[in-house]
C-alpha cells in the first residue's frame, strides 16, 4: 500500500542471531574435535584445590586451651583430580602419596622455557604428558632450584616463572632443601618460599622462621599424615656462614636428633603416619652410602612411617627397615631424576614416582597396603633449531614424534629403574 512504511530488521534480532551463531559454531567445533580423534581436556573444569584441615583431637584441644604444636602447625594445599580417591561416607578409606625424585632446572632446560618473542619463561609443558602418572591424594617432589627474579638465573636459580613447573604439574608439595639452598642468603630462600606458596605449592625443608614447626600436617579421607624433609649436603664452610650470621635454621639439616624430636612434635599435634623426605646421597651413586644406612635405621627407630629420599639423581633401592619398636619401615633411598639435563648415562636421565597406598583400618588408623611406581624418563627433542624437554613414563608407548634413538633411550632407562627395583617391595604401576 502506498505510504505504508516497511518495517526492518531491528539490533536486538540482529545482535541475538549473532550469539545464536557463535553458540552453534563453539559446539560444532567441539563435536569436530571429538569425532575427528583429538581430545578436548575438559579436566580443568572439573579441577579443585583443596585447603586441608587438621581433624584431630589435638586441634579441637588447640581450639579450646589455645596452645599446642597442633595450633602453629601449617596444613598443606593438596589438589584432587577425578583420579584421586574419594572420601567415603564411612568403612575403610583410601589415600595414594606420590613422591617424584630431583627437579633440577638447569642451563639447557631452563633456556628451553624460554620465549625469545615474548622474552618470558613458560615451564608448564615439562610435566604434561607425565601429569596423568601424578594422580593420588598427595603429590611431592625434591626441587634443587632458588625460585627468585631478583638475582642472575643459573644452574640453581630460576626466574620466579619456575614454580609454575610445580603448580603446573599438579604438585602439592616442593622438597626445597638442597645443597646450594644458600646461593643467594637469605633473600634467596624467602623469594622460594614465596613464589611457591603463590602457586599453592608448599615448600618443605627450607624456612625464614627460627620458631616454625618442620613439618606440616595434611588430612586425606580422615587420615593424618606429617611431612618432613632435611639434607645432608650443606658444605660445612656455609653451614658455619649460616650459624656466625644466626640462619642456619633457613636450611633443615638431617640431625638425628632433631629429626626425633620433630617426628614427636608431629605425633603430639595429631600425625598418624609420618614422612621423611631426605635430599642425601653421592652424586651418581649407584648405592646409599653406609652413613645413609645409618642414618635412616636412626630415623626409623625414632618414629617414621616412610623414609623417602633423593640427591643422588640415580635410582636406588627400596626396602624396609626392622624399627627398634618391630615395625616395618618403608625406606626409599632414591628416586633418582626427575627433571634435568644431564645426559651422561641412562640412569641419570630419569627415575620413578613411588606411590605408597594406604588404607583406613576399622580405627581410622593408616595402614600401608601397597606400594607401586611409575619409571619416568627426560625426552629431549629438537624442533626448529630449538631444544625442548618433556618427562613421561619410561614404561608406556613412545610418543608421536619421538625418533629411534630416543626410544632406545628410553628403554635403557626403564631397564635401569627396573633393575634397581626388582625384588623390591615396589610393584610397577599398570594404570
Amino acid at each position: 500500500m502506498a505510504g505504508k512504511k516497511r518495517r526492518g530488521i531491528t539490533f536486538g534480532t540482529v545482535f541475538m542471531l549473532i550469539m545464536t551463531a557463535a553458540v552453534l559454531g563453539s559446539s560444532a567445533f567441539v563435536l569436530l574435535r571429538l569425532s575427528s580423534g583429538h581430545s578436548v581436556d575438559l579436566s580443568q573444569l572439573q579441577a579443585q584445590v583443596v585447603q586441608l584441615q587438621t581433624e584431630n583431637p589435638a586441634e579441637t584441644e588447640a581450639n579450646s586451651s589455645g596452645n599446642t604444636a597442633a595450633e602453629q602447625t601449617p596444613a598443606i594445599t593438596l589438589r584432587r583430580d577425578n583420579n584421586t580417591p574419594a572420601p567415603a561416607e564411612s568403612g575403610e578409606k583410601e589415600s595414594v602419596l606420590t613422591f617424584g625424585g630431583i627437579i633440577a632446572v638447569e642451563d639447557q632446560v631452563r633456556k628451553s622455557g624460554y620465549a625469545s618473542d615474548t622474552k618470558k619463561y613458560d615451564f608448564t609443558d615439562i610435566f604434561a604428558l607425565l601429569k596423568p602418572e601424578l594422580r593420588g591424594s598427595l603429590s611431592g617432589a625434591f626441587l634443587e632450584n632458588l625460585i627468585t627474579d631478583d638475582a642472575k638465573v643459573s644452574n640453581y636459580v630460576i626466574p620466579a616463572a619456575g614454580a609454575e613447573i610445580m603448580s603446573s604439574a599438579g604438585f602439592s608439595a616442593a622438597f626445597a632443601g638442597f645443597g646450594k639452598a644458600w646461593e643467594k642468603g637469605e633473600a634467596g630462600i624467602s623469594a622460594t618460599i614465596r613464589n611457591l606458596k603463590e602457586k599453592n605449592v608448599t615448600p618443605l625443608g627450607i624456612s625464614t622462621e627460627a620458631a616454625k614447626p618442620r613439618f606440616v600436617l595434611a588430612t586425606v579421607n580422615g587420615m593424618h599424615f606429617a611431612l618432613m624433609q632435611y639434607t645432608t649436603l650443606v658444605p660445612a664452610n656455609t653451614r658455619k656462614t649460616m650459624q656466625r650470621n644466626g640462619t642456619d635454621f633457613m636450611i633443615a639439616e638431617a640431625d638425628p636428633e632433631t629429626i626425633a624430636s620433630d617426628i614427636a612434635a608431629a605425633r603430639e599435634a595429631g600425625a598418624q603416619a609420618v614422612a621423611v623426605l631426605l635430599n642425601w646421597g653421592k652424586a651418581g651413586g649407584k648405592n646409599p652410602e653406609k652413613s645413609q644406612l645409618v642414618l635412616a635405621q636412626q630415623i626409623a627407630d625414632s618414629g617414621a612411617d616412610l623414609i623417602i629420599g633423593a640427591g643422588s639423581r640415580t635410582p636406588q633401592r627400596v626396602e624396609y627397615l626392622d624399627a627398634a619398636d618391630g615395625r616395618k619401615v618403608l625406606c626409599a633411598y632414591s628416586l633418582g631424576t626427575l627433571i634435568s639435563d644431564n645426559r651422561k648415562s641412562a640412569n641419570r636421565m630419569g627415575g620413578f614416582l613411588i606411590h605408597i597406598h594406604f588404607k583406613s583400618d576399622e580405627n581410622q588408623n593408616p595402614v600401608l597396603s601397597r606400594v607401586t611406581y611409575t619409571p619416568t624418563y627426560v625426552w629431549k627433542y629438537r624442533q626448529d633449531s630449538k631444544d625442548y624437554f618433556r618427562v613421561l613414563a619410561s614404561n608406556k608407548p613412545s610418543p608421536d614424534g619421538m625418533d629411534t634413538d630416543q626410544i632406545r633411550q628410553m628403554q635403557k632407562t626403564l631397564a635401569a629403574v627396573q633393575e634397581v627395583l626388582e625384588g623390591s617391595p615396589a610393584e610397577i604401576r599398570q594404570r
